[in-house]
């Protein structure tokens, strides 16, 4: 579970993880359970970081 405040950076932490998990895993899938609110966000931060940052990972 991540959880803090706003401005603690757990959305940076999370998209590190899942970009390092993938890199590793690449035939892997991961769930994640996120407040409805928060999923279209969500869509949007990954698609992007996948983008342009998944090959400081590779």
């Amino acid at each position: 579970m991540i959880n803090g405040d706003a401005g603690t950076g757990k959305t940076v932490l999370l998209t590190h993880l899942v970009a390092m998990f993938l890199n590793e895993q690449p035939n892997k899938r991961i769930a994640g359970v996120l407040q409805p609110n928060w999923i279209k966000t969500a869509k949007s931060i990954f698609k992007n970081f996948t983008t342009h940052v998944k090959k400081e990972y590779t």
